[in-house]
This record gives C-alpha cells, sequence and structure tokens, in this order.
C-alpha cells in the first residue's frame, strides 16, 4: 500500500534518500556491535566509510526510488558502491592512489580513539590500505543482500582484477568477495514504514490523499491541516496522479492549477466542492501545452549515488 504512494509522490520521494541513508547508518551501528561509531560524527562528510569499529569498518548506502521495489537500476548503483569503495573510478589526491588516501583518513580516526579492528591497532597505512582492499564491508538493506551478491558475483566473474582477484577465481575466493555485502538489520518495507511515520502531518496527508486517489477514491480535504495547506496537498496529489509515477514536467504544471482551483472552492469548514479527477481534466485543459521528458523525470527522482 505505502509502497505504491511511495512512488506517486516523486518529489517527496526525493527527499527520503538522506533520511533513508540516516536510518540504516543507525540500524547497521547498532548490528555491528556496541563500540561502532558513525565516522560522520568524528568528521563531516566522512569519505567513502560511514562506520568503524572493533569489528569492521562499513560503508552504508541504501536505494529506494521505488519503495520496495528494487530495480536493476538500483543493484547497479549498489554495484558501483561496492566498486567505489575498492577505488574504482575515483582519482588520486594529494599523491595517494584512492585506498591508500581512505587509509590515511582510517589512521587518523584511530590516533584520535576512534575504535578499528584490532589488525589495524598498530598497522602502518600501507597495512590499512590492504585491509580495506580485502575486507572493508558494504552494508545495505536486508532484502538487497542476495539480489545484490548475485549481481557481484557476475561481475566479479568477469573482471577479477577490479576486486583484487587473480584470472579464474577459486569459488572461496569469489564468496570471500561476496560476503562483504551485508545488511544494516533493516529492510525496505521496514524503512519506508519508519520514512512515512517519520512525516509531517502534511505529509501524512499527501501520502494519504495519493493512495486514496490510487485506489480510485476521491481524497477527502477534511483533514486537520490549515486551508492552504489542504489546497496545497489535493493539487501536489492531483498533479501526481496526472503525471503518473514518473512525475515530470505535467504534474507540476496540473499541480499547480489544480491546487489553486482546489483552495478557490474550499469553504471554511475545509470541505473541497469539486472531484479531484475533474479539477486535474480542467487543469490540463487551461495549460494544454505542458511537457516532460526524460530528463526531467530523472531529475525528479533525484537518482544518485552518494547518500
Amino acid at each position: 500500500m505505502r509502497n505504491h504512494a511511495f512512488s506517486l509522490n516523486p518529489k517527496k520521494q526525493a527527499g527520503y534518500i538522506k533520511e533513508q541513508g540516516s536510518l540504516h547508518e543507525i540500524s547497521a551501528k547498532n548490528v555491528i556491535g556496541e563500540d561502532a561509531v558513525n565516522l560522520n560524527d568524528l568528521a563531516k562528510n566522512f569519505p567513502t566509510y560511514d562506520i568503524s569499529s572493533s569489528n569492521e569498518i562499513a560503508s552504508v548506502k541504501s536505494h529506494m526510488h521505488y519503495g520496495t521495489e528494487l530495480t536493476g537500476q538500483d543493484i547497479n548503483y549498489y554495484i558501483h558502491d561496492f566498486n567505489h569503495m575498492l577505488g574504482s573510478g575515483r582519482a588520486y589526491e594529494d599523491g595517494l592512489d584512492p585506498i591508500q588516501h581512505d587509509a590515511k583518513n582510517i589512521a587518523s580516526i584511530r590516533d584520535i580513539g576512534a575504535p578499528v579492528p584490532e589488525s589495524l591497532q598498530g598497522a602502518n597505512q600501507q597495512e590499512i590500505g590492504e585491509y580495506l582492499k580485502h575486507n572493508s564491508v558494504l552494508r545495505i538493506p536486508d532484502d538487497h543482500v542476495d539480489p545484490v551478491q548475485k549481481a557481484l558475483e557476475l561481475r566479479i566473474q568477469e573482471f577479477p582484477q577490479n576486486y583484487f582477484l587473480e584470472p579464474n577465481p577459486t569459488g572461496e575466493q569469489v564468496q570471500s568477495v561476496l560476503a562483504r555485502v551485508k545488511g544494516t538489520g533493516l529492510n525496505s518495507a521496514q524503512t519506508l514504514d519508519q520514512l512515512v511515520e517519520n512525516q509531517s502531518p502534511a505529509d501524512r496527508f499527501i501520502q494519504d490523499q495519493a493512495q486514496n486517489v490510487s485506489d480510485g477514491i476521491s481524497p477527502n480535504p477534511t483533514h486537520q491541516l490549515p486551508q492552504s495547506e489542504i489546497g496545497k496537498s489535493v493539487g501536489e496529489i492531483a498533479g501526481n496522479v496526472a503525471a503518473g509515477p514518473a512525475g515530470g514536467e505535467v504534474g507540476k504544471v496540473v499541480g499547480e492549477f489544480s491546487g489553486k482551483a482546489q483552495e478557490e472552492a474550499i469553504e471554511s469548514v475545509g470541505q473541497s466542492t469539486e472531484d479531484p479527477v475533474k479539477t486535474n481534466e480542467r487543469a490540463a485543459k487551461e495549460n494544454p501545452s505542458a511537457s516532460t521528458s526524460e530528463s526531467d523525470e530523472e531529475q525528479n527522482y533525484g537518482y544518485g549515488y552518494g547518500y
């Protein structure tokens, strides 16, 4: 239910990206161990890695662009994240290759007392780099682990050198790499539930009304919100429904017209006098030139690698 409402509101959905990342960092920190620390608490936007502990050093990622539905594109993002962790596509900094730069950063937090795996307690920068190459972990939503491991296995077989393996790696060597993709202790459905629960009253109203529209039920804007918020909410819902799950400029324009129409129709009791579907149709007629593009849709969804 919530999954569909999630996809109906692409603009709000894009705002979930940072929020879902934070939820998974908190959960992963608890799963990893009592002494685990969030590295972003030690240094703002700590590069590459998010959690360090006496058990492991981990990067935490969550890609939920369509609610609980895991797409091929999401899987590719996770593969990118794993490769990025191993230095792929990253430039040298201060004369150091990406892995050694990460090793330098880990050494710096270790030296101020942050927990690191026991093997790194007295390790030099080169040794820390070797640990990161072969032992660092990617933590992702629990239900994403298996499909991502399966996709990663194909990449390892095709390009073993990218994973610091020799040609024709053994099954055991491949499994040692796959085992580095682990869960955060939180699955996508639990994440979505928490995201919805953490919404403001206005956002929850939009979410509920979007679901009603998708189910063919006329929205009832008598929710205890300010009249202006009700009009804005119903307008946004109508715009998103008109644009479909992909969003885009049509949704924005229709949403604006519908929102205005709804506000004008709301009386002091806060009740709409026009069916939102009809409002939608009327608004579209008022602005027939509106159009959407693939780039607009992608921008509205807020696709990106770093969360």
